[in-house]
């Protein structure tokens, strides 16, 4: 990521079966098998699957002030990445949004 974008750069994510609209395990969320981390320029991704089988991880990003993200409304992200992750193996995923 851009350094001079470090600072209004926000990502959401978006985990399910890759073949299904299916996003939950047990019925618990995907997401909480995903960790998200920014060190530096760099924005990372860790999936932890729950069972084998694959996945589609989609990223998503916006460019925001921090007026913008304080003001409590509804924010906008488009979908900038989409990995499919298979398990057994874990994946370390990382993205540069530029």
């Amino acid at each position: 990521m851009p350094t001079d974008m470090q600072s209004c750069l926000i990502f959401h994510y978006n985990l399910k079966f890759y073949d299904s609209d299916e996003d939950s395990y047990d019925s618990v969320s995907l997401k909480r098998f995903v960790m998200q981390s920014v060190i530096g320029n760099i924005v990372a991704f860790r999936v932890h699957a729950p069972c084998s089988g694959a996945f589609l991880l989609d990223i998503f990003a916006n460019a925001v002030t921090p007026q913008e993200y304080l003001t409590g409304e509804p924010m906008k992200f488009k979908s900038v990445c989409k990995f499919k992750v298979r398990h057994p193996l874990q994946f370390f995923l990382r993205f540069c949004y530029f």
